[in-house]
């Protein structure tokens, strides 16, 4: 006869499965980890794991912060929703239909006519365009800087 002490341990039996697997072998290779590491000392390109065909590679340093690019999309959207409800209809709603007809060069007599360009601006495919804001003249915000 033998005694348990608190250092003999019970074994489970394991857990037993006995139905198919859903496991898709035929990626076993594309999946180990070897593999993956083998194919980068080839290469020396990481493999975009969700999509090698979005791999994007390019200089990006001009491109602004999250929370600057969050900061003028929130600014877009207040301005867009401070116009007159017949205007955002003709827009269907939609603050990008609004910046991509003043951003069209056909559409400069209009966006003249409805006050969102100057008429001394013109479009030279520069970045940056001088705005005319939507708002009343005392909230001050007449020409202010913005770049698409």
């Amino acid at each position: 006869m033998r005694f348990r002490t608190n250092f003999d341990r019970d074994i489970p039996d394991g857990i037993e499965f006995s139905e198919a697997s859903r496991t898709k072998q035929s990626e076993l290779a594309d999946s180990d980890i070897n593999n993956i590491m083998a194919r980068y000392a080839l290469t020396g390109v990481a493999p975009n794991m969700r999509d090698p065909a979005q791999a994007l590679y390019g200089d990006f340093s001009d491109v602004e912060d999250y929370q600057t690019s969050l900061a003028k999309v929130a600014s877009a959207e207040e301005r867009f929703n401070s116009l007159p409800v017949e205007l955002r209809k003709k827009f269907d709603y939609n603050p990008q239909n609004m910046i991509d007809f003043i951003l069209d060069e056909r559409n400069r007599e209009e966006c003249i006519k409805l006050g969102f360009i100057d008429s001394s601006i013109s479009f030279d495919g520069s970045n940056t365009h001088t705005v005319v804001s939507t708002q009343s003249s005392t909230g001050d915000r007449k020409g202010d800087q913005t770049a698409e």
